[in-house]
């Protein structure tokens, strides 16, 4: 039997009160915290390769190919103002007639794009129609003027993803082939004088016959940027589909490679398409200890009861990317319910305050009994909410909240921000 503590004790030989338990909850995955998601916007685009980046002042700049051409959008600050209260949930963060209102920036792209912001700069890469080539669109004045230049001369590409290199005048554009032998190539932007440098790579142990899309993020402890890549690999008794991970080093290296998730071919599933994020004040800068580094990819399972349903994972709290050690992939509830049909998967972003999904198909069902959560991109946005604070107020139903990633502080119904009243009581 478990001993009683001295205050337990004394509080059981009160004559008037009664000894309690108390429980503290917290909705945390492997020390990580959970996000929960929800429909800012729900559009008719088809889906294709596409992209989100954030710029300096706070404001959301996403592109997507159709055909022949590339589209750009930016919402500045992408916050509305509430227009009464109280509210009922779920609320638009987003003003959402905004996020259908599309501008053709290329006519030549072949489908492959990536974008990366920081500062006032806000770079797009693509692949055109021409054969070995790989074109930029680049902006200094926060999306507001562009320059169109070629990058490299480079051929194949499948997949690209860009991701800025700490705080500097170096944004990464990570062009992945998809024939064998399948290498990558890391692009190296200096954006002060438009140099490049090129830095291709294949790893002998994993042969490559196939490869299904790329993300990349900025880690500063290194400092270094993470990857992850899906692709098909030969090998025997059997050829596989696999989510690798790799590093791209400051010396402009890269680690490794090495499978966190696999599948054998004949069993009808496929891993596509993945991203993965890094918020840019995370726990080894004074950031929280419950953010990671987090994942987003898609599997595919074409047997009788076929799927494509989005899936996430992140790094475990304490461990290191070259670790390999992530959270088994679980399916993201919300989102993989119904006939979610999106074949080049999720991009994932943040702020300041949420987290961002962007992709293209499907509308999202708010995730009772969570909070609101967001959401973003062409078909479809997700942001997330974390645990709010409400403000002292006579009214439960007249209490504000205002959705903090970070902090959980709050905000008054006046300020330019997104705010929320209670559900009724």
């Amino acid at each position: 039997m478990k001993t009683l503590t001295s205050t337990l004790l004394a509080s059981q030989k009160k004559a008037n009160h009664l000894p309690y338990v108390e429980a503290k909850v917290y909705d945390y995955e492997a020390g990580i915290k959970r996000l929960s998601w929800t429909r800012i916007y729900e559009g008719s685009e088809p889906d294709n390769h596409h992209g989100i980046a954030f710029d300096g002042q706070g404001s959301m700049h996403r592109i997507r190919s159709q055909g022949n051409n590339l589209y750009y959008q930016k919402q500045t600050l992408p916050f509305g103002v509430p227009s009464s209260f109280p509210l009922i949930f779920p609320v638009s963060l987003v003003d959402g007639p905004a996020l259908d209102q599309w501008t053709l920036i290329a006519e030549d792209c072949y489908g492959p794009c990536a974008i990366a912001a920081y500062g006032s700069k806000v770079y797009i890469f693509y692949k055109p129609n021409e054969p070995n080539k790989l074109n930029k669109l680049y902006s200094h004045d926060y999306g507001q003027s562009w320059n169109n230049a070629q990058l490299a001369a480079y051929d194949e590409v499948v997949s690209l993803a860009a991701c800025w290199w700490r705080t500097g005048n170096n944004v990464v554009c990570f062009a992945l082939k998809g024939s064998y032998p399948v290498k990558i190539n890391g692009i190296v932007l200096d954006t002060s004088d438009q140099s490049t440098s090129q830095h291709e790579w294949y790893d002998a142990t994993h042969p490559l016959l196939d490869t299904y899309g790329i993300g990349a993020t900025f880690n500063p402890f290194w400092p270094a940027i993470e990857i992850i890549f899906a692709g098909r690999e030969s090998d025997s008794p059997y050829n596989h589909y696999d989510l690798f991970r790799t590093k791209f080093s400051s010396s402009y290296n890269f680690l490794a490679l090495e499978s966190f998730l696999m599948a054998p071919d004949g069993e009808g599933i496929t891993y596509e398409y993945p991203d993965c994020h890094l918020p840019a004040v995370a726990s080894g800068e004074g950031g929280p200890d419950y953010e990671t580094n987090r994942i987003v990819a898609v599997e595919k399972f074409m047997g009788t009861t076929a799927y494509t349903r989005p899936i996430t994972c992140h790094v475990v709290k304490g461990t290191y990317w070259s670790d390999t050690t992530f959270t088994e992939p679980k399916p993201l509830p919300v989102i993989a319910s119904g006939a979610w049909q999106s074949p080049y998967g999720l991009r994932i972003a943040s702020t300041a305050d949420y987290w961002w999904l962007s992709e293209a198909r499907r509308s999202l069902e708010s995730h009772p009994p969570r909070r609101l959560a967001p959401r973003l991109d062409w078909r479809y946005c997700l942001r997330h909410l974390n645990p709010i604070t409400p403000t002292n107020s006579k009214n439960s139903r007249n209490s504000h909240y205002r959705a903090q990633q970070l902090q959980g502080t709050v905000c008054q119904p006046w300020q330019r921000s997104p705010c929320f009243s209670s559900l009724p009581q």
